[in-house]
């Protein structure tokens, strides 16, 4: 995503990196949602997952647009280790489209998490405790739907993405 949530994205992480919390930022723009992660994978099996994303596609599009409202933490607020955007307007629709993915990665044998799926563009990731109560106090403002007004980005096509993890962080390229 860019655009007008983009920007907010990287506002939202600036306040909470002044925070001091011990925490790896999510590089960007681009920013993107994530439908599932597959760990390391054959690349013989890039024409299943093409066939995956295209039977997805065709059983629950994304919607042309959607927009960012929120921030939260995985697992919760009291622990958490993920921080990031939530989807308000059109996370129905990105929520039934990243579900057909995950039927479909499943029914061609991929593993898949068992977890609910919730549309959300990370912003950060926790690397220890460090900060955390400064970090609560930056992001209370960044939790309210309202700091989000205008966060619309455009939906595009189901993208299939290499992540290399390197020291520096993922190193992310478009394979389909």
């Amino acid at each position: 995503m860019t655009g007008p949530a983009a920007e907010l994205v990287l506002r939202a992480q600036g306040a909470l990196r002044a925070s001091g919390a011990d925490a790896k930022w999510a590089d960007g723009p681009p920013f993107h949602v994530t439908a599932a992660f597959l760990g390391e994978t054959d690349a013989s099996r890039l024409a299943d997952l093409r066939a995956c994303a295209a039977e997805a596609a065709a059983e629950a599009p994304p919607p042309a647009e959607a927009a960012l409202e929120g921030l939260g933490a995985f697992p919760s607020w009291e622990a958490p280790k993920v921080l990031w955007a939530g989807v308000g307007r059109g996370g129905g629709d990105l929520t039934a489209a990243g579900r057909a993915i995950i039927r479909r990665l499943a029914a061609h044998g991929f593993p898949v998490e068992d977890r609910p799926f919730v549309p959300h563009a990370t912003l950060g990731r926790l690397r220890s405790k460090r900060g955390l109560a400064a970090l609560a106090a930056a992001a209370e403002r960044w939790r309210a739907p309202e700091a989000w007004a205008g966060a619309s980005f455009a939906c595009g096509p189901v993208r299939l993405i290499a992540s290399v993890l390197t020291p520096n962080g993922p190193i992310h390229t478009e394979l389909s």
